[in-house]
């Protein structure tokens, strides 16, 4: 997984747990955020079902993040994506690597 500093980015995730498919109700509050060891570094943002090619009853969400929160990323290499799902009493949180990739086009 890469963010491209300065580029809006939507980074697809299928959420697994113990290799099936996370159960996503409707009423979930899911967030994401850029982090790096304790900090994080961008967000946290919400995910939401409305995203073109999000499918909550698939497990499938999409994080958006737009080229100025992703311009914060500058003197970053390697981070994780973090994903936490609130649901029905219950808070679930996954963590992805990502590697940061310097925009040189303005």
């Amino acid at each position: 997984m890469q963010i491209v500093t300065g580029d809006d980015i939507e980074i697809e995730v299928t959420l697994t747990k113990n290799k099936s498919r996370f159960l996503i109700g409707d009423a979930a509050i899911i967030k994401a955020a850029v982090t790096d060891a304790n900090k994080i570094l961008v967000g946290p943002v919400p995910v939401v079902p409305s995203i073109l090619g999000s499918d909550w009853g698939h497990s499938k969400v999409i994080v958006t993040m737009t080229g100025k929160m992703t311009s914060a990323l500058v003197n970053v290499r390697q981070a994780k994506l973090e994903i936490q799902v609130e649901d029905e009493g219950r808070k679930v949180t996954w963590f992805a690597p990502v590697t940061v990739v310097i925009g040189m086009i303005k």
